[in-house]
């Protein structure tokens, strides 16, 4: 889904970050995709609300559902 919302700036870096970490775990890389599409999708869809434009993501929704 899309989610409307100015607060996508880093999703690509964001997104890369957690994947790059979940496979330096050791994950399997179809899990680590699915890791990190949920949680960038997650930081998307709960945004911070700082500043004007196009604000960060939240990099600590994930960890609140």
């Amino acid at each position: 889904p899309r989610f409307d919302t100015p607060h996508t700036h880093g999703t690509g870096c964001t997104f890369s970050a957690c994947l790059t970490a979940e496979l330096a775990k050791g994950v399997p890389l179809k899990s680590a995709v699915k890791t990190a599409k949920d949680f960038i999708t997650a930081a998307i869809s709960h945004p911070l609300n700082i500043g004007h434009g196009h604000g960060p993501t939240n990099h600590w929704a994930y960890s609140r559902l």
